[in-house]
């Protein structure tokens, strides 16, 4: 991955946790599930905790139609400080495209990492923005045991899901395309057995991916820094640049 994540948080990996599911699904700031309301306590979580300016038009449109089509089911984000009518507009969106606003619900936002991991282990799935991949918050969600669904392109913002997923192995939820990412939702929002063995097999990879071991991506780094050196080295020498060598055994001394 292009990230250097640290396996040694000061606080253990809480994975699943009924508490946060709780407080993800009773905001303190929102009214309670509304009478009538579509969803109940038993209600699918999706998540998706990022700055709501990374979110764009594709994105919220492909969120609606997975709410549309998993009726027991919500959408779980922050407040983001800062950004005060943000929840007003996710509502009036939500409306409009046919999903009742009651179903968009914001948690207050986190001041510390250690809060924001217990709260993401509530939800059950994380769905990424497609323009703007989810980065730290992503690598967040998935040491918890949260999978989180994406979807890349070609920008490099927009392939970073994909990255955190392919040094876990766990390509799973990368999603072909926008429709492809639709359909997948839908079906896991569909199947909580599939979300249990998702979240399972999560937990496998991040004992064997490489997202977590920062050891490893040290190591990595340094032999791909001596494999660039000793291709510019053989290149001086085939030139007559023989200062390289000298430099050579300088670095090799000091490492």
């Amino acid at each position: 991955s292009y990230q250097i994540n640290s396996n040694r948080y000061s606080f253990g990996r809480q994975h699943y946790n009924p508490k946060a599911r709780y407080t993800l699904l009773h905001p303190p700031h929102q009214q309670a599930i509304p009478p009538g309301a579509e969803f109940n306590d038993d209600a699918v979580i999706f998540s998706n905790f990022n700055q709501l300016f990374k979110i764009g038009p594709e994105t919220f449109s492909a969120w609606m139609q997975i709410l549309r089509a998993t009726p027991n089911s919500v959408m779980s984000m922050l407040n983001i400080t800062g950004a005060p009518a943000g929840s007003t507009r996710m509502f009036q969106s939500a409306e409009a495209a046919g999903v009742s606003k009651d179903r968009l619900l914001f948690s207050p936002f986190c001041t510390s990492k250690s809060d924001f991991l217990t709260l993401s282990g509530g939800a059950e799935l994380f769905l990424d923005n497609t323009f703007y991949n989810a980065g730290t918050t992503g690598s967040d969600a998935l040491y918890v045991g949260l999978p989180v669904l994406t979807s890349p392109g070609r920008r490099t913002l927009a392939r970073m899901g994909a990255s955190l997923a392919a040094a876990l192995d766990f390509t799973t939820m990368i999603a072909r395309s926008t429709d492809d990412y639709i359909e997948l939702g839908i079906r896991v929002g569909r199947n909580r057995k599939q979300l249990a063995r998702l979240r399972s097999q999560l937990n496998r990879q991040l004992k064997r991916g490489s997202l977590f071991d920062a050891d490893r991506w040290v190591h990595s780094f340094e032999v791909m820094l001596y494999s660039i050196w000793d291709a510019a080295l053989a290149d001086s020498l085939s030139t007559g640049a023989g200062d390289f060598q000298k430099a050579r055994r300088v670095v090799v001394a000091e490492g």
